[in-house]
């Protein structure tokens, strides 16, 4: 098989990255916080590095304000959001104090929260990392002067993209494109060696790192890029023999974690050629796409392989009447026949007509428009009708890259743009239909249906094993439920109890021909690991406790092993404070199921006998009940249970003087203000008023 160079493999990737999401940072006075200040990004450093089938990113950003705007002893609070990468995996928090970087704790959020907002008020030095959604994080620093700018670190395990040339990795650019931005540059940093080879800078040009021999970053070489770049890649060489790539990290003698990295096609040794006609109905900017088009075929289509393209105009353009060779010199006689690769106008339906006429069934159709103009029911069908004068039609997929808002009703669903005739299209000539709104870039979507087009294997199983012991505990990426695409990899990790080698089972239907291959690995071709490994596993096992239904038990194991591998979870949080102050963390911060529990009560006042106050289950979805032991000598004192947000709001009152003492009272709260509105998820506050004692104790809602 063809194995093209690394350049041309970063090329691709390279173009037209997406952006993962609106990053926004706000600088506010957190004593009056409807009032926002200038918000700048100082300067940003990002550091990659390898870590086995992930790369691990440390995204370094100095927050600042006007020195001009306001009183430099006012001491405000920066509040970053940010996305990041599906997938991704947020392993620490750093904030500069004095000059010198703190690392930060690991908590549970709400723990972390009430310290966090309690050093605020008490003017101190704190920062808080949250992670707010699936993808999405909120990052808070205090305190900030327009003198006295703020340096943070974020640091984050994310998986590359692998081929057997070359092995990627986007470069958030989003982080410094935010606020009124100040530095035009952002410096890079990498760490390599012999394995990955000399990292290599993509963006609309290919430039190698230079040798970087400074102390502030783990890195070994440098570059720099334009922060308004619209794409930017790194890659390493790829380390990958015969299809795969493994490493392991041995926590104990004969346990610990491996990674495994198989690319099917070449593991199998097959080799399906492929035949794409190129269908491109495209009004955008027409160098990006002729790029992406252009390096997907070079890196993704093999010499044994044939396509075409065709072009909406006055009429279809056509870069040949037959079948061409996927090799460099009809790649670029192809695209050099174009004199316009886009055009203002459309002609999908004509065009996908030609296409199926030409194609037939001895290949594929790759459609790729930003058309929405079939846009109803009624428009779909009748064009669906009209092509089946065409049949026989080869399989079809289509790249949707309308992003307009444009959408219609339909069947109890919405649907966007020209979403239900690409639906239809692809359903009933068994092809995909991929559209830009699933967060991933034009060439990434590219790619993957172009592998998708070289087949793919059915009932698919990966088992790993040991010569003399066992893996367990496997998750993977990279797979569609049970099936595998020849040319897509998959990314494995586990645990592994006993002796190598490494033995590797794959199993499943490939052209309606079951088979089972075992491919033995020396311990010599094992890449030893450090204790990321660990840390991957980590991440990838928290992700699918995450995609459980949430309960006391599992959120529990979520936390409990977020804190201990350090791994950012919707649960807790990266609490970073000044080097002489400890937290006051009470130990009754447990998670359990439906036993009473008085999480982080406080005497406020002067204690009496046989007083308690308890609340279950704790954390709580819908309801919660108090129980009371109230003593003799609160008699006819008048007493209530105040609840209060994390922001000392009070939003609920609940009289007690109509229980009797004496008695232990179990009261049931339903969730709901005074007002009749239900809560939302969060940490809360309960206060036992009366005359004599007070008492407090947190409860925490979830969903």
């Amino acid at each position: 098989m063809k194995k093209k160079a690394v350049i041309l493999f970063l090329l691709a990737s390279a173009l037209f990255q997406h952006i993962y999401g609106n990053n926004n940072l706000r600088i506010i006075d957190p004593m009056n916080p409807w009032r926002d200040f200038p918000a700048f990004i100082t300067r940003t450093d990002l550091t990659i590095t390898p870590k086995g089938s992930f790369m691990e990113m440390g995204i370094y950003l100095t927050f600042s304000t006007d020195p001009d705007e306001f009183d430099t002893t006012m001491q405000l609070e920066a509040i970053y959001n940010f996305n990041l990468p599906e997938n991704a995996i947020v392993t620490d928090s750093w904030l500069w104090i004095e000059g010198e970087p703190e690392k930060a704790l690991i908590l549970d959020r709400w723990t972390a929260s009430a310290i966090y907002e309690g050093i605020v008020e008490r003017r101190q030095d704190p920062s808080i990392l949250t992670k707010t959604g699936g993808n999405s994080y909120e990052l808070r620093v205090y305190p900030l002067r327009s003198n006295m700018p703020r340096k943070v670190k974020i640091n984050y395990l994310v998986p590359a993209n692998w081929s057997s040339s070359g092995v990627t990795v986007s470069v958030p650019l989003e982080f410094s494109q935010i606020g009124t931005t100040l530095a035009k540059t952002i410096y890079l940093y990498a760490q390599s060696d012999d394995h990955w080879g000399t990292p290599v800078l993509i963006t609309d040009t290919v430039s190698e790192f230079t040798p970087y021999s400074g102390e502030e970053y783990p890195a070994n070489y440098q570059s720099t890029v334009f922060y308004n770049k619209k794409n930017c890649i790194i890659g390493f060489n790829s380390p990958m023999e015969d299809g795969l790539f493994i490493n392991k990290f041995e926590e104990e003698e004969n346990e610990g974690y491996y990674e495994l990295v198989v690319l099917p096609s070449a593991v199998l040794d097959v080799d399906q050629p492929k035949k794409i006609c190129f269908l491109v109905d495209y009004k955008g900017s027409e160098g990006e796409i002729a790029s992406i088009i252009k390096n997907t075929i070079s890196n993704y289509m093999e010499e044994t392989d044939s396509f075409n393209i065709m072009i909406s105009g006055i009429e279809v353009q056509k870069a040949s009447e037959k079948w061409l060779p996927a090799n460099d010199s009809s790649i670029n006689l192809a695209f050099d026949s174009f004199e316009n690769f886009t055009n203002s106008y459309s002609i999908l339906p004509t065009l996908i007509a030609e296409g199926i006429k030409f194609t037939g069934k001895e290949g594929a159709i790759l459609a790729i428009s930003d058309n929405f103009d079939i846009n109803s029911s009624k428009q779909a069908n009748q064009l669906i009708k009209d092509l089946g004068s065409y049949m026989p039609w080869p399989v079809i997929h289509v790249l949707d890259l309308n992003q307009y808002n444009y959408h219609t009703w339909m069947g109890g669903k919405t649907y966007y743009g020209n979403e239900y005739f690409y639906s239809l299209l692809t359903r009933q000539t068994h092809g995909n239909y991929v559209s830009l709104r699933n967060g991933k870039n034009i060439s990434l979507n590219l790619e993957e249906l172009v592998q998708s087009a070289s087949g793919f294997i059915n009932s698919f199983d990966l088992y790993t094993t040991l010569d003399q012991g066992f893996c367990y505990s496997r998750y993977n990426s990279g797979l569609t439920g049970s099936t595998a695409y020849l040319n897509r990899p998959i990314l494995q990790t586990g645990k592994f109890n006993g002796k190598f080698p490494f033995k590797i089972i794959l199993s499943g239907v490939y052209n309606d021909v079951s088979f089972s291959e075992e491919y033995i690995i020396e311990s010599d071709k094992i890449n030893i690991s450090d204790s990321i490994a660990q840390q991957i596993w980590s991440g990838m096992y928290i992700q699918s406790l995450e995609q459980s239904p949430a309960s006391n038990e599992i959120i529990g194991e979520i936390i409990n092993e977020s804190i201990e591998n350090r791994i950012l979870t919707r649960y807790t949080a990266f609490l970073t404070l000044e080097p002489d102050m400890e937290p006051e963390i009470p130990e009754e911060n447990e998670f359990i199921d439906d036993r009473p529990i008085a999480i982080g009560l406080e005497e406020e006042s002067a204690s009496l006998s046989h007083f308690s106050v308890l609340a279950y289950p704790n954390p709580f979805t819908s309801s919660v009940t108090f129980e009371l032991e109230i003593p003799q000598e609160l008699s006819n004192v008048k007493a209530s249970l105040k609840i209060f947000n994390i922001s000392g709001q009070l939003i609920k009152i609940i009289d007690l003087s109509k229980y009797q003492v004496e008695d232990r009272v179990k009261i049931t709260w339903d969730g709901k203000d005074d007002s009749g509105n239900e809560i939302e998820q969060g940490i809360y506050i309960v206060r036992f008023v009366s005359k004599d004692i007070t008492k407090t104790l947190r409860i925490i809602k979830i969903r």
